[in-house]
C-alpha cells in the first residue's frame, strides 16, 4: 500500500540478533504499547464509529503478540523489564499535528508507519536470523503485522479525502526516514 523510504540496514540483523534477550524484551514492549495505542484511539475519538468496528480486536491481537514474546522469553530465562523510552516512538509521536482532525489523520498514519516498519523488520528477522525459534516467531507474525499496517491507512482513507491521506503520508514517510537515519543502531525493535 506504500513504500518506506528508508531501509533498515543489516547492521541492525546483526545487533539484534547477537542480543535476543534486548530485543525480545523491546519487542515486548512494543506489543504492549501498540495494544495501548489501538484503545487510546478509541477513546481519543469516540465518534468515529469505524474505529470501533476493528480496533478492539488489533488491541487484543496486539496482546496476543505480546503474549508470544513472554512465553519466548520465559522458556529462554530472559526477565521482563521496561526499556528506555524509543527515541523513534517519541519523534514519530511529536509528527503529529494539533487540530482534532489533523491529529486522527496523523496518528492513523503515524500508526501506519510504526507498523510497517514492524513488518520490515519482522521480514529482516524471520529470514536472516540463525535462531531458528526467533526465525518462526517473526515467521508467524509477519503476516498479521502487514494488516496492521493496511487497516491503520484503510482507516484514514475511510474518513478523509485520498489526496489529503497520501500527501500528508508521504511528508510523515519522509519525516520518518530522517528519523531513523539520524538514530544509533541498537538491539531493539526501534
Amino acid at each position: 500500500m506504500f513504500k518506506l523510504l528508508f531501509s533498515t540496514s543489516d547492521a541492525w540483523l546483526q545487533t539484534v540478533c547477537s542480543d535476543l534477550s534486548s530485543l525480545l524484551n523491546d519487542h515486548a514492549n512494543c506489543e504492549q504499547k501498540a495494544s495501548a495505542m489501538a484503545i487510546s484511539l478509541l477513546n481519543t475519538f469516540p465518534e468515529k464509529t469505524e474505529l470501533s468496528e476493528v480496533l478492539p480486536d488489533l488491541a487484543i491481537e496486539e496482546l496476543t503478540h505480546f503474549s508470544m514474546v513472554i512465553k519466548l522469553m520465559r522458556k529462554r530465562n530472559i526477565p521482563f523489564t521496561k526499556p528506555e523510552p524509543s527515541l523513534y516512538a517519541k519523534s514519530m509521536k511529536k509528527l503529529a499535528r494539533n487540530p482534532r482532525q489533523d491529529y486522527f489523520l496523523d496518528m492513523l498514519l503515524i500508526s501506519a508507519i510504526i507498523e510497517a516498519r514492524s513488518c520490515e523488520k519482522f521480514d529482516l528477522l524471520r529470514k536472516g536470523c540463525q535462531d531458528e525459534e526467533i526465525r518462526a516467531l517473526y515467521d508467524s507474525l509477519f503476516e498479521s503485522e502487514a494488516r496492521h499496517y493496511t487497516l491503520y491507512l484503510s482507516l484514514a482513507l475511510q474518513s478523509i479525502e485520498k489526496p489529503i491521506v497520501y500527501s500528508r503520508l508521504d511528508a510523515l514517510l519522509e519525516k520518518e526516514a530522517e528519523i531513523l537515519s539520524g538514530l544509533p543502531i541498537t538491539a531493539r525493535m526501534f
